[in-house]
């Protein structure tokens, strides 16, 4: 699992880091194996702050979605639910 690092593959692993996605699945989505990513990183210092923002970004987005879920479930719930919802 190899792909040509171009423009157009930087911006989409960004996009995906951004809207939340973990890097193995927007490796896995766009065919990129992790190591490559990881490689592309280390050579390029810019590109891997992109990165790190990107993920940043996208830390925030699953904590709301978790925070949400959270929410729902508890006013969803009924007695005793504090442990279903940790469980």
């Amino acid at each position: 699992m190899s792909k040509k690092r171009t423009q157009k593959a930087e911006e989409a692993i960004l996009e995906l880091l951004a809207g939340g996605a973990l890097i193995t699945e927007a490796c896995r989505e766009l065919g990129i194996a992790p190591s490559t990513l990881n490689r592309w990183r280390r050579v390029d210092a810019e590109f891997d702050d992109k990165a790190w923002s990107a993920e940043s970004q996208g830390i925030m987005i699953q904590r709301s979605s978790l925070i949400e879920d959270m929410r729902e479930a508890i006013k969803s719930s009924d007695r005793g639910a504090s442990i279903k919802i940790q469980g």
